[in-house]
C-alpha cells in the first residue's frame, strides 16, 4: 500500500456551516432554517439542497448535494424517480444543512493499494497520520479522486419537511428505509469518483459537541463507529483511468468533474472500497457559520 504526500500547503482550515443536519433527520425543514446559497460561496461542500427561485419552489425537492467550486448538483427527492440536476458555480440553491469545506486544504496525498480499502479503513490512515500533526483538533476534511472497487450508499427519498414526521427522527428503527434509499450491495464497480466530506476521531476531539451535532449522525447504514464518525457525498463518474500523476488537485478534479457525465450523487457509507486515488486533506481549525 502508498500513501505519499504530494504537496502541502500553509493555511487556515475551517468549516463554514449552513442550518443543521438535526433539522434534516427531525424532519424539521422550514422556510425559517433554510438558506439560499451559491456553490462560489460554499466551494467545497456537502449537504442537502434544491435549486430553485425560493423556498416554496424547492422544498419538496431536497436531496443530496455535493459540490466543488466548478460544479454542483444534487438529486431531486422522489419515491420513484431520482434526477440529477447540475447547477452553476452562481447559480442560487436552497439548503436546511450544508457544510463547506472552502477552497482550499492542507496536505494533498496519492494512495494506491493492491488491495482495496474501505472508506472507514482509508478515514483510519488519515486519521492516524494527523494525530501527529500539532494542527489537527480531531476533525479532519477529506476530497477525494478515486477508483472505486465497490460502492454502497444512501439517499433520501423524500424531503423531510416540517409536519411530515410526528415524532421521532427520521433514523430510529422501523422508520429509517421510508425515508432512505440503502445500498445493501454494491451499485456501482470500477467507476471514479470526486467526493466531499469531514471525519471526526472520537478519541481526540476538541470541538464542542453542540456544533459537531449538526454536522454528523448515526447513520443506520453503517457497522463501527466507536472511533470515528465520517459523513461524506461524491459525484460517481464512468469507469476510466485517473492521471497517472498530478501537479494541482484543483485542476485535477475541475478537469474530471467538466469533462465526464456524472451517473449519480450520493451519501458514501463506510463499507465502500477505494483502490487508488488522490486526496486533500484539511486540519479544521474551527466551525463557523457561514
Amino acid at each position: 500500500m502508498t500513501l505519499e504526500k504530494i504537496a502541502s500547503h500553509s493555511i487556515i482550515s475551517r468549516v463554514y456551516l449552513t442550518g443543521s443536519i438535526e433539522n434534516v433527520i427531525s424532519a424539521a425543514i422550514a422556510p425559517e432554517n433554510t438558506f439560499p446559497r451559491t456553490p462560489a460561496m460554499t466551494g467545497y461542500s456537502f449537504g442537502l439542497g434544491a435549486c430553485g427561485p425560493n423556498y416554496t419552489a424547492v422544498k419538496s425537492s431536497f436531496g443530496e448535494f455535493c459540490s466543488t467550486p466548478v460544479c454542483a448538483g444534487y438529486l431531486t427527492a422522489g419515491e420513484q424517480n431520482l434526477t440529477y440536476s447540475h447547477i452553476g458555480t452562481d447559480t442560487r440553491f436552497y439548503t436546511p444543512f450544508n457544510v463547506s469545506l472552502g477552497f482550499d486544504f492542507h496536505e494533498f496525498y496519492r494512495f494506491a493499494s493492491d488491495i482495496a480499502l474501505t472508506f472507514a479503513g482509508l478515514y483510519q490512515l488519515f486519521l492516524e497520520k494527523a494525530r501527529s500533526n500539532h494542527l489537527f483538533k480531531g476533525l479532519l476534511a477529506v476530497s477525494g479522486i478515486f477508483q472505486i472497487e465497490s460502492f454502497f450508499g444512501s439517499l433520501i427519498k423524500t424531503a423531510p419537511l416540517q409536519g411530515t414526521l410526528s415524532q421521532g427522527k427520521l433514523i430510529d428503527p422501523g422508520r429509517f428505509h421510508h425515508w432512505f434509499g440503502v445500498d445493501t450491495a454494491p451499485v456501482y464497480s470500477d467507476c471514479r469518483a470526486v467526493s466531499v466530506g469531514l471525519g471526526l476521531d472520537l478519541n481526540h476531539n476538541s470541538f464542542p459537541e453542540n456544533r459537531l451535532n449538526r454536522i454528523f449522525y448515526l447513520h443506520p447504514g453503517n457497522k463501527n463507529t466507536s472511533d470515528k464518525m465520517l459523513h461524506n457525498h461524491c459525484f460517481i463518474l464512468p469507469p476510466g483511468d485517473l492521471p497517472v500523476k498530478i501537479t494541482s488537485y484543483h485542476a485535477a478534479a475541475f478537469g474530471l468533474l467538466s469533462n465526464n457525465q456524472i451517473l449519480d450523487i450520493k451519501h458514501i457509507l463506510d463499507n465502500t472500497a477505494v483502490k487508488s486515488g488522490y486526496f486533500a486533506l484539511g486540519y479544521i481549525q474551527e466551525i463557523v457559520d457561514l
